[in-house]
């Protein structure tokens, strides 16, 4: 099963989201396990999450060191 729907702002343009009211009820349908299996699911998103911003966010850093480096050879 996969949970990356319940995060919101994460996935909002592809899955619906849903209220914390929405997302309790939910969880409440699930057993002990389940429970785990869900917050294990929502966890790796958002480390997910993370490390695409932090990849992104150094793909940005090196393609503007080179514009400099390339203004500097100028």
């Amino acid at each position: 099963m996969n949970f990356k729907h319940f995060i919101p702002g994460i996935h909002k343009k592809y899955y619906k989201t849903y209220t914390s009211a929405e997302f309790y009820s939910l969880l409440s349908r699930f057993d002990k396990q389940g429970t785990k299996a869900v917050a294990r699911s929502i966890v790796a998103v958002l480390k997910a999450h993370v490390a695409a911003k932090n990849a992104v966010s150094k793909i940005g850093d090196l393609i503007e060191r080179e514009v400099f480096e390339q203004l500097k050879l100028r």
